[in-house]
Formats: structure tokens, sequence, C-alpha cells
């Protein structure tokens, strides 16, 4: 279990190097994140992790997406600036997280329409198509 939650944290490296480049975090705070990021992963790799768990984890992750892009906003990071690793990796987590959580509960109707929900807000019109089929 440990195994798997470390080489999760490992992929997030370059996206966490990414938002200190850019000073959109700071260290203190990249160090909060990857807190967080390791016990929600923690809690979601037990065998009787819990609905809410996930969903508690969505919540953060999508926090944590609009204060990046406020702050993107405030240091003029603007729709013009050249994309970077940080710009993809928030939305594809999210995208992971959802599909976890609809593996281990494929009959909640109310989780795939929640993550429909997402992929037409974040206008995921390929990841949308594949959850409709």
């Amino acid at each position: 279990m440990a195994d798997t939650v470390q080489e999760l944290l490992e992929d997030m490296v370059p996206e966490l190097e990414d938002l200190a480049r850019k000073r959109i975090f700071s260290d203190k705070e990249i160090k909060e994140i990857v807190k967080k990021r390791r016990d929600f992963e923690y809690k979601l790799k037990r065998r009787d992790s819990q609905k809410s768990e996930y969903l508690r984890y969505i919540a953060y992750e999508t926090t944590l997406d609009k204060l990046r892009n406020l702050r993107k906003k405030r240091l003029g990071y603007g729709k013009k600036s050249k994309s970077s690793v940080s710009d993809f990796s928030m939305q594809k987590r999210l995208h992971f997280i959802f599909d976890r959580m609809l593996r281990k509960w494929k009959g909640d109707v109310a989780l795939w329409t929640q993550y429909i929900d997402f992929c037409v807000d974040q206008s995921a019109n390929k990841m949308l198509h594949s959850v409709l089929a």
C-alpha cells in the first residue's frame, strides 16, 4: 500500500515543481499540499474506504484548482501564456479520483451524474463521451 501511495506522490513532482517555479504556491504551501494528498491517498487505499473520503478528496482538489486559477490570473498568467504541466495535472487527477471511485461503486447513479456534471463544467468532452459510453 505504501509503495503505490509513494508512486502516486512521485508522479506529482513535475506538477509541484512547476507550481513552485511559477510562484503560484510557496514552498510551505506545496509541503501542505503533499501532506494532504498523502493523507487522502492512504485513506483511499484502505479496504474499507468510504464514498465520503473520495468526495472530500475531490472537493479538496477542486478548491485547490480554483485557488491555482485565481493566483495565475493575479500573477498575470493569462490565456495567452504557454500551457504547462500544472495546467492539466489537476484535472487529470480529478478524473483519476472519479474513475477509482466509480470502479468501486459502479451502481451509484448519483456519483455518475456528479462525474458527468464535472466533465461538462470542465469542458472535458472526450472524457464525457467515454463516461456516457
